[in-house]
């Protein structure tokens, strides 16, 4: 909702604290999750460097993930990052 209403700071807080609370208890799949939804939704504007850093995070905690629509989201996300 905060993307929608572009108020990013916001919104990065929000994406920042549901992986927090996932990789604190022990979900790799849920906070990955977090991840993967803050660089769809705020990819344009994030920095370089940043999105690097949380994608290779990224691809740590869903390395193993069975789930084809993960994979899916994933694949269009490296292809819009370049």
């Amino acid at each position: 909702v905060a993307v929608k209403q572009k108020r990013y700071s916001e919104a990065k807080r929000s994406f920042e604290a549901a992986y927090n609370i996932a990789a604190r208890c022990g979900d790799n799949e849920g906070a990955g999750r977090a991840i993967l939804i803050m660089l769809e939704e705020l990819g344009d504007i994030l920095p370089s460097p940043e999105k690097t850093l949380l994608w290779k995070e990224l691809e740590r905690l869903l390395a193993s993930t069975q789930q084809k629509a993960l994979q899916t989201r994933m694949a269009e996300v490296k292809n819009k990052m370049g």
